[in-house]
Order: structure tokens, then sequence, then C-alpha cells
């Protein structure tokens, strides 16, 4: 009897696996996806559950290859369409839907003859031409100022961050600035652009730990709106996410960041409208998502 019983179990396995064998062999779907490199079916699959560190973990292989050997390097990436496992708004589910390179970019290139080349240089503030009474305000009582209170620009090779004046900026201009902590699931993006290996590098980063060089800078506060919409720091605030997904639950990730009294708006009002016309009188070049 036993030994029925037993014959009834092999011939249902079997079937079975004959069954999905077939299925795989004849369904076009599964023909396609395993034809495909093993790096791209890891990436693929990870998109679509919403699976973060592991879309980071395939990028990261990738990006090891010579440029010639990459295989996901090709294929058209855009974070803002993972919707991370366990959320309602990560990354982009409810972005405002404004390309990166029309965003405010606090930190970049400098353009030759601006407020901000005026700052790290100590130029003579005389010689400044602008129109933004704000920026010449600054650049005057910085240059005024005894070398050791002057606020400084971090420089790297004509690439600066301006955090430190755009703070001072929006004071100037009445607005309330609060470092606080908010949970990054309640956070939302403004753009709809996040390029993938400027995230990647940012998670190996976290990865390594704070022995790495970059780390503190990544874990630096970023800016967002009172309505919880991020102005600057998109790419740190995706790497912050994806570094903590598999440890924790999204919800419990908290973010470090300057709130302002403002609404986000879009690129007509609000504080999208006036960090852009900061960075552009400042005189940091736009940056495109590719």
């Amino acid at each position: 009897m036993k030994n029925v019983w037993y014959r009834h179990i092999y011939i249902s396995i079997g079937l079975i696996f004959s069954a999905t064998l077939l299925y795989a062999v004849e369904n076009p779907e599964c023909t396609r996806i395993n034809s495909e490199p093993e790096l791209l079916q890891v990436y693929n699959h990870a998109l679509k559950n919403g699976n973060i560190s592991s879309v980071m973990w395939a990028l990261r292989e990738d990006l090891k290859q010579a440029k010639e050997k990459r295989i996901l390097m090709n294929v058209s990436l855009n974070l803002c369409d993972i919707k991370v496992a366990g959320s309602r708004t990560l990354f982009c589910q409810t972005n405002k839907g404004i390309k990166r390179i029309n965003m405010p970019q606090l930190s970049g290139r400098l353009i030759a003859g601006s407020p901000g080349e005026f700052l790290l240089k100590n130029k003579d503030p005389r010689e400044l031409k602008t129109t933004n009474r704000w920026l010449q305000l600054i650049v005057e009582e910085n240059y005024n100022r005894p070398a050791e209170s002057k606020i400084t620009l971090r420089d790297k090779k004509d690439f600066v961050d301006a955090t430190e004046y755009f703070k001072e900026y929006l004071i100037k201009k009445g607005l309330k600035i609060t470092l606080t902590k908010i949970p990054a699931s309640q956070l939302q993006a403004t753009q709809n652009e996040l390029i993938p290996d400027k995230i990647n590098q940012m998670w190996w980063a976290l990865e390594l730990g704070p022995c790495n060089k970059y780390y503190e800078g990544i874990k630096a506060p970023i800016f967002v709106s009172q309505d919880n919409y991020v102005l600057d720091g998109h790419h740190r605030w995706a790497a912050i996410v994806s570094s903590a997904f598999g440890r924790m639950n999204v919800d419990q990730v908290m973010m470090d960041v300057f709130q302002i009294n403002e609404t986000i708006g879009d690129e007509k009002a609000g504080l999208v409208k006036l960090a852009n016309e900061f960075a552009n009188d400042f005189g940091i070049a736009a940056e495109s998502g590719s």
C-alpha cells in the first residue's frame, strides 16, 4: 500500500515538473526572459517587485565591468520608475513632474563673473554685475567680514556647494529654516528623474560605512518644503532609503532635513521658483538627468 502511495507522489511530482517545464519552454515571455543576460533578469525582476536593494546590487555588479561589457548601461533606466515595496510614495509615485534640468541645483560648476565666483575668490563686490539685490547684499557683507567669520564655499575643481549661502538667502527673504528629522517614506519627489548610477555610487558609500570619505556628505541634511517635497537632495534621499531597505521597514528610515516654511510649488511659484532664481543668479550651471 505504501509503495502505491509513493508511486502516486512520484507521478504527481513528475507531472508538475513537466507542466512547469513545458510552460517555460512554450511561453513566449519566459523564452524572452531566459534569453536575457542573468544580470538583466535580476534587475528587471527586482524593479518589477520594488526590491530596491537587489536593484542596487545589480547596478553595482554592472558598474564593475569595463564600459564595453556593461549590460545595464544601454538600458533606459530611471529609478523614478520603481515603486519601492512597502511604500505608497517612494520614490516618485507622487512627483511634481518636473525634469531634473529644471530643478534648482545648489551645487555644481560656477559660471564666470557670477556672484558665486565673486564669493569663491573674495573679489571686490563693486565689480559685480547682478540684478539680484539679495545676492549683491550677501556678496558685500561677506567681503567686508573678518576672514575668520566669512562663509566659505566648499570647492573642488570648480564644483562648489552653495548650501550655506542658500540658507542665508532664504533668511534674508524672510523664510524660516528648521533642522529636523522626517521619515523618508513621508518625503515626496519633486522631480521625475533619478539617475541610477549616481544613486548606486552613494548607496555603495553608505554600505561601506562611516570610514568612507563620502559617507558624512551623503548623510547631511537635505532641503525639503513644508509639505514634505524634496527640494534638493533627491539622489541622497534615494540612496539612504536603498541602503536601509531590507534591514528595516521603510517607514522607520529617518532623514535629516532642513525644512523650509514654504510649499514646494512648481517652476512658476513656491520654493522651486525661489530656489531656481537663487541658483541661476548665484551662477550654478544647470545639470541634466542624462
